[in-house]
């Protein structure tokens, strides 16, 4: 079982023993959605400026955090097709979402705070 805390991660080990190891260096370059699901998991997005992911259909959970590791904003959206309430999360920080539901991530090429 792997658990991303921060830049490091845990990795539980022989008898229960949880270890610390580092984050790949890649992980830096990805906005890292956050899954409200039992084992905790998460999905990876890579930082190239322009795209679009819909999240509904990804796992049948809600979102609970979004790591944005990219070096410009990334947008939360109520659905898929980029309506209802928006979501700005400046680079190099993370957001709980505001709503329940989130459909759509879309990595912008700004790169402002928000």
């Amino acid at each position: 079982m792997r658990r991303i805390i921060g830049a490091l991660s845990t990795v539980a080990g022989a008898a229960g023993i949880t270890v610390l190891s580092a984050l790949p260096a890649q992980a830096t370059n990805y906005a890292v959605v956050y899954w409200n699901s039992m084992p905790p998991t998460n999905t990876p997005y890579a930082c190239n400026g322009g795209a679009t992911h819909v999240l509904k259909g990804t796992l049948p959970f809600t979102v609970v955090t979004v790591m944005n590791n990219c070096s410009v904003r990334v947008w939360l959206h109520q659905y898929a097709n980029g309506g209802g309430t928006g979501q700005c999360i400046s680079p190099h920080t993370s957001a709980h979402p505001v709503h329940a539901v989130n459909d759509q991530l879309q990595i912008t090429n700004n790169t402002a705070k928000c």
